[in-house]
């Protein structure tokens, strides 16, 4: 399990990472926490939006997806690392970022599901 508490209003709640780290590691979760600094933590969220991005491509590579999918992945993860590189100029755009984090994999998914059926593979 991944949680991404680096983007959870982490910027208030600094002195409460302890606590979530010690109650994740017991429980098994991956968790990333700002423990090298914010400028480090903006720099790892970077590298892994353009991580996601590229994995995201996967599926076309393996002809699972089509035209629409690679489309919309593209767009997407292309939005999601430039919403990533912002946040490391302004940490308030935090919280939107992890927003957009989940509805971007929800919409992948989905366009992947849609693509599918347009296709017409049986």
């Amino acid at each position: 399990m991944d949680y991404s508490l680096h983007l959870n209003r982490w910027h208030y709640r600094r002195p409460d990472w302890l606590a979530a780290v010690v109650a994740g590691l017991a429980g098994g979760a991956v968790l990333m926490v700002v423990t090298h600094g914010v400028a480090f933590t903006c720099g790892r969220m970077l590298f892994y939006a353009g991580l996601v991005w590229a994995v995201s491509l996967l599926p076309y590579a393996l002809g699972i997806g089509y035209g629409l999918y690679v489309a919309g992945a593209c767009m997407l993860g292309a939005r999601f690392v430039e919403r990533a590189w912002r946040l490391r100029g302004d940490e308030r755009l935090a919280m939107p970022t992890f927003r957009y984090s989940i509805v971007y994999l929800a919409v992948l998914f989905g366009l992947l599901l849609l693509d599918y059926w347009l296709s017409g593979v049986p």
